[in-house]
Order: structure tokens, then C-alpha cells, then sequence
């Protein structure tokens, strides 16, 4: 990730994203990637607020609620009869 006004490298991420969503007043920025992780970013600050371990496979479908107050996510989780598709909703 680079800061657009400077161009300098703000952060690395060793995975694959797969989704991403800024919040309502885009203060936030939510990915999910390829380690069943996602991360919500400060922009301003330049600075993940919460890393959150994810329980699925993300397939790319971040967003947020219009309050800015609720990130969900989708994902497949493997089980033993096949996989199965799941939203993950999380208060921020």
C-alpha cells in the first residue's frame, strides 16, 4: 500500500488480498486475504486498528454497513461434506 500524496510505501501485505472496502467517510479500509485474515486500516494514521483471524476462505466480498460500524465478509468454509458459503458480520 502507498501513500498516494508522498508515494511512499506505507505497508506490505506477504498475502494475496482478495477484497477490499473503504468505510462510509473512508477512514477505514477493510481487506481480507488469502491467510484467513482481514485487516482494518486507519488511513490517516497509516495504521492497522485490528487484525482479525477469519474462520473462512475469503472470495473477495468486503464491505461495510452505511454507519461504518459493521464489516462484513464473505467466504467458503471447508468441511467434510464439501464447502459451504458464509457472510461474517463483525462490529467495529
Amino acid at each position: 500500500m502507498w501513500d498516494a500524496a508522498t508515494g511512499r510505501l506505507v505497508s506490505v501485505s506477504k498475502a494475496r488480498v482478495n477484497g477490499f472496502a473503504f468505510s462510509p467517510d473512508n477512514r477505514l479500509l477493510a481487506f481480507a486475504s488469502q491467510v484467513k485474515q482481514a485487516t482494518i486500516w486507519n488511513v490517516a494514521e497509516g495504521r492497522a486498528e485490528h487484525v482479525i483471524e477469519l474462520p473462512l476462505f475469503t472470495d473477495g466480498a468486503v464491505g461495510f454497513d452505511s454507519s461504518g460500524q459493521r464489516l462484513a465478509i464473505h467466504g467458503r468454509v471447508n468441511e467434510a461434506m464439501g464447502s459451504s458459503s458464509r457472510v461474517l458480520l463483525w462490529d467495529i
